[in-house]
Parts: structure tokens; C-alpha cells; sequence
């Protein structure tokens, strides 16, 4: 029974589930149709709400710097939120938030030459939620 109860000490909380994708397009808002965009899909899929504060990226030269965790350039994303879903959101059990940012330029070389992570920050985790950018080629 003690055994029981650490385990569901230590799996008790908020959880989050991050999917980062890249060359998103949106259709239907003529604000955003004609960019391509790097998304973010943050779920809760732990047993307790928790609130989105920060998104951002860090981008690492080379496996090294990333293996070290010293980041070459740290961003964060001012407002990337869809669907009225600013920051701070809270994200309760089961819900999903959407979020992004353009895909510009400079995100893509940063993801083709070295590693370009995605970081999810929330309220209950010390450290964010990451997911790495892939930027795959459009076939023709």
C-alpha cells in the first residue's frame, strides 16, 4: 500500500503534451492566411489544471551546446496565441491550447543548421515542455 500511494504521489498533477509542427498554414482568418506558421499544441493530460505562461525557443549550434544546455540565442514569442487563447491560459484537465509563431527566414535556418527547441512554459513545472522544429522540404 505505501508503495501505492508514492507512486501516485509521484504521477498526481498536471502533465502537459506538446506537439510542435512546422509549415502550417491557416485558412479562414485573413489575418494569418498567407503565413506559414510554426504551431504549437500544448494538452493537459495529467489530473490537475495548470496555466500557460511563456512560449519561447532556444536554438543550439550544434548537439554539444545542446547536450551542455547552453542555448546560442533564447527567444520568447510575445503573443502567440489562436482563437483568443492569450497568455497566461489556464489549461484545464483534457484541454488543449493552440499557439504559434510566423515561420520566418531565420527560424528555418536556425532548424536546418543546428537544433531549434520550442519551450512551453507552465505554472506547475519548473521546467518547460520542449519540442524540437523540423522544417521538411515541400515536395513539388
Amino acid at each position: 500500500v505505501l508503495l501505492w500511494d508514492i507512486y501516485k504521489w509521484k504521477t498526481a498533477g498536471a502533465k502537459i503534451r506538446l506537439l510542435v509542427q512546422s509549415g502550417m498554414q491557416m485558412i479562414g482568418d485573413p489575418q494569418r492566411e498567407n503565413l506559414t506558421l510554426v504551431t504549437s499544441r500544448v494538452t493537459n493530460i495529467g489530473d490537475r489544471p495548470t496555466t500557460i505562461t511563456t512560449i519561447g525557443f532556444k536554438y543550439y549550434k550544434n548537439w554539444w551546446q545542446k547536450i551542455r544546455n547552453k542555448p546560442n540565442q533564447v527567444y520568447v514569442v510575445p503573443n502567440p496565441a489562436f482563437n483568443h487563447q492569450v497568455l497566461p491560459y489556464i489549461l484545464e484537465v483534457g484541454q488543449e491550447w493552440l499557439g504559434g509563431t510566423n515561420q520566418t527566414k531565420d527560424l528555418e535556418k536556425m532548424a536546418k543548421e543546428g537544433y531549434l527547441i520550442m519551450e512551453v512554459y507552465d505554472s506547475v513545472h519548473t521546467k518547460p515542455s520542449s519540442g524540437r522544429v523540423i522544417i521538411n522540404e515541400k515536395s513539388t
